[in-house]
C-alpha cells in the first residue's frame, strides 16, 4: 500500500522559508530585547547620574576653613572665637549622625566623619577649645 506524501519540492517550499523566517523572526525579537534592554541600561545610568550629581551639589556643604576662621558656602565667615558649641545630632531623613556648629544659637552648618578633611577640621576645632565627639555610635 502506497501513501499519499507532500512532494519533496512541497516541503522544501514549506519547511525552507517556514525556518528562516523562524530564524529571521527569532533574530529580530532578541534585537528588540537587546534594544530595549540598552534603552533601560541608558535610563538607567541617566537616571543614576542625575542623583549622584544631585547628591554631591546638595551635600557639598562647602566648609572652607585655616587656622583662624572658616567659611561656610553661601552662609559667611566665623571666627572659631566666635562658635558657641559643637554638638552631635542625628538627622531626620536618613537617621545619620553629625556634628553641627552652633554660632549665636544658630545652627550654620555641619559635617560628618566622613567628610574628607574632617580630621584636620576637628584638630583645629580641638586646638580652639572645643571637645568634638565621634559621630559614629560604636564610639560613643
Amino acid at each position: 500500500m502506497k501513501k499519499l506524501r507532500t512532494s519533496r519540492r512541497m516541503m522544501a517550499l514549506v519547511i525552507v522559508p517556514g525556518t528562516v523566517s523562524s530564524v529571521m523572526l527569532t533574530f529580530m525579537l532578541w534585537a528588540v530585547v537587546q534594544f530595549h534592554i540598552a534603552i533601560a541600561v541608558a535610563i538607567a545610568l541617566g537616571l543614576i547620574a542625575i542623583i549622584c550629581g544631585g547628591m554631591y551639589f546638595v551635600s557639598d556643604k562647602g566648609i572652607s576653613f585655616d587656622e583662624e576662621k572658616f567659611v561656610v558656602k553661601g552662609g559667611g565667615q566665623y571666627y572659631y572665637h566666635e562658635i558657641d558649641a559643637v554638638i552631635v545630632k542625628n538627622s531626620e531623613m536618613d537617621l545619620r549622625r553629625y556634628k553641627a556648629i552652633i554660632v549665636d544659637g544658630e545652627e550654620v552648618c555641619y559635617f560628618d566623619d566622613l567628610y574628607s578633611n574632617a580630621k584636620e577640621f576637628i584638630a583645629i576645632l580641638e586646638r580652639h577649645g572645643f571637645t568634638v565627639k565621634s559621630d559614629n555610635r560604636i564610639l560613643d
